[in-house]
């Protein structure tokens, strides 16, 4: 059961990752100064899915531990852990690589 639960692992290492490219940004702005504009958006796009990032971890956390336990229901443990909570990690993972 627990080998298809992997929103928490997905979302983050979508934050893992945003947050290298957002340090990686302000290495780049901070040697450069051309294009700057273009960068501090990037930045600040960065920084609104970050924020994005940290709301849906904390929901998918709150959900795998309200579902974890309740043994007695398992077709909506499958639904909200293994569909919803994937579909979240997986999503935002996705959406990164745009």
């Amino acid at each position: 059961m627990i080998a298809y639960l992997l929103g928490v692992e997905f979302t983050l290492a979508t934050m893992s990752s945003s947050l290298i490219y957002r340090f990686d940004l302000m290495k780049n702005i901070s040697e450069s100064t051309e294009n700057t504009e273009s960068m501090l958006t990037k930045f600040t796009a960065t920084a609104a899915f970050i924020a994005l990032i940290i709301f849906l971890l904390l929901y998918v956390l709150s959900m795998h531990q309200d579902w974890q336990k309740k043994d007695n229901i398992p077709k909506g443990q499958i639904i909200r852990l293994g569909i919803i909570a994937n579909v979240i990690g997986a999503g935002l993972l996705g959406k990164l690589e745009k």
